[in-house]
């Protein structure tokens, strides 16, 4: 995911919440200027992630110092994602070392529906920073549906007050895939000749990732509209 993209000395350099090298990620994370990354050689640029996750996590200088470049950029992206999902906040990734920030991704995902802890665990910290990018960007995206086909038979229009049929909530606000679901419903009123609607009513809903859709179905007499009440939000 990528937001603009900058020319620097040694090629684009991007905002994003994937970064592919050092430049992405002191670009992306705030830590430096791309006229002042263009001014570091590849080697203080990578001292300077060493710095910025010290002193953002709780993991020794050595032990980062140990760390290959392509490891401090995923390192650095856990770290940001965590914080733009607002999974954690600075103060408790201030407590958490690498391998802490890495299993709570894990743990977010899974509860998001990304996959099993298991199949996550399999998975490069690369690989989750992407996962989690992923969710970022639907959770983010305006609310809509994909599409609502509506069938309500043979009513008609009177001012009277329904009461309510049945109501049912659709929820696609923590999933990663995209949801359909059918809403059935019947009623039928031997007392009262006057409340003659027994059709059978079904509402297909088609939605996006990180919709939730309330659908209220009012019953009216034979004499009211039937009409579908709907609220959307994210």
């Amino acid at each position: 995911m990528k937001w603009k993209s900058i020319s620097g000395r040694d090629g684009e350099v991007h905002d994003t919440l994937t970064p592919e090298n050092a430049a992405d990620l002191l670009f992306s994370a705030g830590w430096r200027t791309v006229a002042e990354i263009n001014s570091m050689p590849d080697e203080d640029k990578r001292n300077t992630i060493i710095v910025e996750l010290h002193n953002r996590l709780a993991q020794t200088i050595g032990y980062l110092q140990g760390r290959d470049t392509p490891a401090l950029v995923a390192a650095g992206g856990l770290y940001l994602i965590l914080k733009r999902n607002g999974w954690r906040r600075e103060d408790e990734l201030h407590a958490m070392s690498i391998e802490d920030t890495r299993n709570t991704c894990i743990v977010e995902l899974a509860n998001k529906g990304y996959g099993s802890i298991r199949e996550l665990q399999g998975h490069a910290n690369r690989e989750l920073v992407e996962k989690a990018a992923n969710f970022y960007e639907k959770s983010n995206e305006p609310a809509s549906v994909i599409s609502m086909t509506l069938h309500f038979d043979q009513v008609q229009i009177q001012k009277q007050s329904p009461k309510v049929l049945a109501v049912r909530e659709f929820d696609n606000s923590q999933s990663s895939e995209t949801l359909f679901e059918t809403f059935s419903f019947a009623e039928t009123n031997a007392e009262e000749e006057s409340l003659g609607y027994s059709d059978q009513v079904t509402n297909n809903i088609l939605m996006k990732v990180g919709i939730s859709y309330e659908v209220t179905a009012p019953f009216f007499s034979t004499n009211e509209s039937l009409e579908l009440q709907k609220t959307a939000w994210k």
